[in-house]
């Protein structure tokens, strides 16, 4: 918008010269620049916290966590970036403000004025602020994580457990910080990457949990898929959390997948052209093909797959801390929905009218992201019979139908 409003700039009407001394004691570009500044300037509101000093305002919890870069992909260099950010639309409505992002972008200083802050070491200073009592800033570890395919529940999930007890509940959901912390490049000069990138993780989670209210207790975070090829180091990071792992009918999950052009996208393109770490090995598992030489149906099944058996792995491993959840069967009925929410330990009686919200967001379901804003959601209404594709049937079939019928889910 800037650089198209500069090119309609007016030429200044007179500047100074030989000719015109009088008129000024600047000349044309001087003057062209005090113009593109002033411009640039009203792109933005002012900033009210302009002279406070921004680190006491972290410490203090007034601005949160909001994104991050890693400059050339070096995880012990990640600086975070923070900002003042409204949770209670989410506590009111979950299903108005269903992700993070929404609260970041109804934010006007996220959008214009964030900080930024290299994340170990404010995390730390943040951890030694919480640690007097007296500055009455905490943060809980996370209660539990949400991993999922796709269009399987996992906003449903997430708003049911913010619904519960809204005044004592933060949900996290779903963040691309968190992506961004494991997605980087590997670094095969680096042993102990991993390690920083489960401290960064660790750090991130810190910062996205400080709350000077006392009563926020209940912490939770709705990964996003991606993230559960990931499952692992989360699981390290966080032993003593609950996880679970929200799958359902592939053919529904990949025939949404596919008809949304920025979902098809993602996990189509994308991943011939750069593939999620473990799918070029999930898919020589199945076939002596290449990620490259897959169709669309294919490549977005076997990334299904590879979520699922990434997720069926880390159960086999420790049964009594996850749970594999069949949207189909749990989360369609208020008994296998309230068996979910028991199982990652969320109290359905700690405030008074938390079955009635829950079943209010039972019977909403997502629209998808807007770029004009949070976005409400309609009724849910659902087809009985759906058909499916030839390819998308046939894809699964070689992909993550098989990983289903192998592991009896």
């Amino acid at each position: 918008l800037v650089s198209m409003a500069l090119c309609d700039l007016p030429k200044p009407a007179l500047a100074m010269s030989e000719e015109n001394p009088q008129e000024g004691n600047y000349d044309d570009e001087d003057e062209v620049m005090m113009e593109e500044e002033d411009l640039i300037a009203m792109q933005f509101t002012p900033d009210p916290y302009e002279n406070q000093d921004k680190r006491e305002l972290v410490l203090k919890g007034e601005f949160i966590l909001n994104e991050i870069h890693v400059p050339n992909d070096q995880i012990e260099e990640t600086m975070g970036l923070f900002c003042k950010i409204d949770f209670t639309p989410h506590q009111q409505d979950p299903s108005q403000y269903p992700f993070y992002n929404d609260l970041v972008g109804a934010s006007e200083h996220c959008l214009n004025h964030p900080v930024e802050f290299k994340l170990t070491d404010i995390a730390q200073e943040a951890r030694d602020y919480d640690s007097v009592s007296s500055n009455g800033m905490h943060s809980p570890a996370p209660k539990g994580f949400i991993f999922h395919q796709p269009h399987a529940g996992a906003s449903l999930l997430a708003n049911t457990i913010m619904a519960a007890s809204p005044e004592t509940t933060r949900v996290v959901s779903p963040h691309r910080v968190i992506t961004r912390i494991f997605n980087i490049h590997e670094d095969p000069h680096n042993s102990s990457q991993e390690q920083q990138q489960i401290q960064a993780f660790r750090d991130a989670v810190y910062m996205f949990g400080r709350s000077s209210t006392s009563t926020m207790k209940n912490f939770y975070i709705r990964e996003e898929p991606s993230t559960t090829t990931h499952l692992s180091s989360v699981r390290q990071a966080f032993p003593d959390s609950k996880w679970v792992f929200l799958y359902r009918d592939p053919n529904v999950v990949l025939s949404k997948t596919i008809e949304a052009s920025h979902e098809r996208r993602a996990c189509g393109f994308k991943n011939r052209r750069n593939p999620l770490k473990g799918l070029q090995g999930y898919v020589q598992s199945k076939s002596s093909k290449n990620v490259v030489d897959l169709t669309d149906e294919q490549v977005c099944s076997a990334w299904l797959g590879l979520l699922l058996s990434s997720a069926q792995q880390e159960y086999e491993r420790d049964a009594v801390s996850g749970r594999l959840v069949n949207y189909d069967n749990e989360m369609n009925s208020e008994d296998g929905v309230m068996a979910v929410l028991e199982f990652l330990g969320v109290s359905t009686t700690e405030q008074e009218g938390a079955m009635e919200r829950i079943n209010e967001q039972r019977q909403k379901k997502a629209n998808g992201n807007s770029f004009e804003g949070p976005t409400a959601w309609d009724t849910v209404g659902s087809s009985t019979e759906e058909k499916f594709s030839e390819e998308v049937v046939n894809a699964n079939a070689e992909y993550v139908q098989a990983d289903m019928t192998e592991f009896k889910l």
